[in-house]
């Protein structure tokens, strides 16, 4: 499933809510601090709830 469009509230250097529309996108490029590897992490986090998201569900289902 592709992600289009993320949204980030209170994480890291995103306090207020930052919509940020992610097609299409080859690069990040911004000036420093702005918050690129806050992207990438909050990415990364987002990746990892669905992970585990999906493993409860097959430990669920008896898979």
């Amino acid at each position: 499933m592709p992600l289009h469009k993320l949204e980030l509230e209170g994480f890291k250097c995103f306090g207020r809510r930052q919509k940020i529309d992610l097609e299409p996108i080859t690069l990040i490029l911004s000036p420093n601090p702005s918050g690129k590897s806050t992207l990438l992490q909050g990415l990364l986090a987002l990746c990892q709830s669905l992970s585990g998201l999906l493993l409860r569900r097959l430990a669920c289902s008896g898979r």
